[in-house]
């Protein structure tokens, strides 16, 4: 009998994150010295934000993924931060329902991977690489109540205005994904592992 294709789905909420989770994947690939990945098919795609992330993408899901990839074992990533839902009486999206719905149209695994706070503190876990690349001196504490003004406070001290989730050319490029994925393990390890042959474990 023969293997059911794989479809692997990233959702996340802006360019620089895709394009983050892109890195990670290419550093997988080096890391465990495969060629290819555990999937007929991987799809990327941008909600630009939070607000009604949930209905654009079971839009998207129903419209363009389920007509063509129903006969594929469908795995589903929903990548986003979590400071609009961390104490919040109202949040934004209902997760929970949103997973259901996703396996109601077939989807057979869906995977949170959740920013701690924002995804920016991510990025911040290698502030000499974002130093770098704005071509200033290293700065080790940067003033701000979150991830977001800390990255805008660090971007204007290079005369750049940094703007959440739209991409800027050369700016993941220049972190140090391997520092990033040391300090990150628990969110980014069960996003790794999806990816990676049966035969190889973390």
């Amino acid at each position: 009998m023969s293997r059911k294709k794989r479809c692997i789905i990233i959702y996340a909420e802006g360019e620089t994150e895709i394009e983050f989770y892109d890195s990670i994947l290419i550093k997988a690939k080096e890391k465990y010295g495969i060629s290819k990945f555990n999937a007929d098919k991987i799809i990327k795609k941008c909600l630009r934000g939070i607000t009604k992330f949930d209905k654009k993408l079971l839009k998207k899901f129903e419209y363009e993924i389920i007509p063509k990839y129903k006969d594929y074992e469908i795995i589903v990533f929903l990548c986003y931060d979590t400071d609009v839902f961390d104490c919040s009486s109202n949040p934004p999206v209902d997760w929970k329902n949103v997973e259901l719905a996703l396996k109601k149209f077939g989807t057979n695994k869906v995977i949170h991977i959740k920013a701690e706070r924002c995804i920016e503190d991510v990025f911040l876990i290698d502030i000499r690489g974002i130093c770098n690349f704005l071509n200033i001196k290293y700065i080790s504490k940067i003033s701000g109540k979150d991830g977001v003004t800390k990255m805008q406070n660090l971007f204007k001290k290079g005369n750049r205005i940094y703007q959440k989730g739209y991409a800027c050319d050369g700016f993941i490029s220049n972190l140090d994904i391997e520092k990033i994925l040391e300090k990150s393990k628990t969110m980014l390890e069960p996003f790794i592992m999806e990816f990676l042959p049966e035969n190889i474990k973390l």
